[in-house]
């Protein structure tokens, strides 16, 4: 254990970027050859957001998401679906386009293993517990529906995340002080908005937590600054929303959502639900494509959202086992698979306690955490949940989990010299 000690010691002496490159190429080579090795890459989900990606490449008009041509939407965050949509222009519709959105989905999730070391460092966690989360992540592709599809947002959201988080604990650990860094803080969480749009709770949790710490004028001031910095990034879309749907929305699919998740015989997995008599869905059937694009997407979307309270009010006891049932899916993610369900829970559980222990050496990354971990859920405790809607924090989970392996580890054989960082507790108030 000794020797474990000196090795971990010396890695925490690594350049991130080093040990980055190499989980990259690790990564990357796993994701790639099990994506050839299942014949994944000859056939492509078509998603709201692939479908929108097209109509992007063919027609240059950010819609038709559903089973029919239904117009503008935001049903889709922008980003992602522009992204898609220059790679489409690029390689074409066909075979190599399918190849490349997959080869995206795989290259983001390898990208999000190897930003790990670089993240152990600015979160205050050292390089050594980033390289064993990120190794643990690289060769294990527990998620490969998610990180090799391409086909959904979540793999970039989940490398943004970490940006975001390492300028979180910036701004929270003194980054208020300046203006210019609270205007830099709140047009990357603008961005961050466009990418996902459920990172915007999150952003604003932060600056109203450094308000509330400080609790002096100059950090109410950065905090306004960086709220109006964040609204200059997301208010061209909902501009653009405005003069397309005629409302200022940054989502226009929460009224499906609700009903779709919350009716009789319904459970908490989103793909089962999609399974069920009675799913009904403009992505799917086209009677309801038609109503869409009749109605308009906010008016559709309205009505689906009163026919999800009604059911709500008339069923109380019901939505709350669903709620209760939706969030504990959602922490510890259950799977066909009794292995991948206990290695899930496993690393939910020591994730939850390294995150707390580094919370007790008053490490100012640990708020940024309990802030993503509370905000991120929210919209999936009332919505139906899959697997891939956890994966923008998942790397929270394998940090924790390897962060509380270093310290045990340095407990063990008395190195100080892994995870220095750790023994130097950061006061919140400073």
């Amino acid at each position: 254990m000794r020797l474990v000690g000196v090795v971990m010691a010396g890695i925490e002496k690594w350049p991130p970027y080093r040990a980055g490159v190499a989980i990259l190429l690790i990564a990357a080579a796993v994701r790639v050859a099990l994506l050839f090795a299942t014949g994944r890459y000859r056939e492509l989900e078509a998603s709201e957001i692939i479908n929108v990606a097209r109509s992007l490449a063919e027609s240059g008009i950010f819609g038709d998401p559903y089973a029919l041509p239904t117009g503008p939407t935001a049903h889709a965050n922008p980003a992602y679906p522009f992204l898609l949509s220059l790679l489409l222009r690029w390689t074409g519709p066909g075979g190599p386009g399918i190849l490349a959105i997959h080869l995206t989905g795989a290259f983001l999730s390898s990208l999000g293993y190897a930003l790990l070391p670089w993240t152990g460092r600015q979160l205050g966690l050292g390089v050594t517990a980033g390289v064993l989360a990120g190794c643990a992540g690289a060769v294990l592709p527990f998620r490969l529906w998610v990180e090799t599809g391409g086909t959904i947002e979540v793999t970039l959201a989940g490398c943004v995340l970490m940006l975001i988080a390492a300028l979180c604990v910036r701004y929270l650990s003194g980054g208020w002080q300046s203006i210019g860094f609270a205007a830099a803080f709140g047009f990357a969480c603008g961005a961050a908005t466009l990418v996902y749009a459920g990172f915007l709770p999150c952003g604003i949790a932060v600056l109203a937590l450094t308000a509330a710490l400080r609790r002096r004028a100059r950090a109410f001031a950065a905090a306004a600054v960086a709220a109006g910095c964040v609204f200059a990034v997301i208010a061209p879309w909902m501009f653009r929303n405005y003069q397309a749907l005629g409302s200022p929305v940054l989502r226009s699919n929460l009224g499906l959502e609700l009903a779709v998740s919350n009716r009789d015989g319904v459970g908490p997995d989103s793909e089962l639900n999609m399974k069920l008599p009675g799913f009904v869905h403009p992505h799917s059937l086209r009677s309801e494509a038609e109503l869409v694009r009749t109605l308009g997407e906010v008016e559709y979307n309205r009505r689906r959202s009163d026919e999800a309270r009604d059911w709500i009010r008339g069923n109380p006891v019901r939505f709350g086992s669903l709620t209760a049932r939706r969030a504990l899916y959602f922490w510890f993610n259950p799977t066909g698979s009794l292995f991948k369900t206990l290695f899930f829970c496993g690393l939910t559980a020591a994730g939850i306690a390294g995150w707390i222990l580094a919370g007790r050496r008053r490490l100012p990354a640990a708020a940024i955490v309990a802030v993503i971990w509370m905000t991120l859920p929210l919209p999936h405790y009332v919505v139906h949940v899959s697997l891939r809607h956890r994966y923008p924090m998942d790397w929270t989970f394998y940090l924790g989990a390897a962060y509380l392996a270093t310290a045990v580890i340095g407990r063990i054989t008395g190195t100080r010299g892994c995870g220095a960082r750790m023994e130097e507790p950061v006061s919140l108030r400073g």
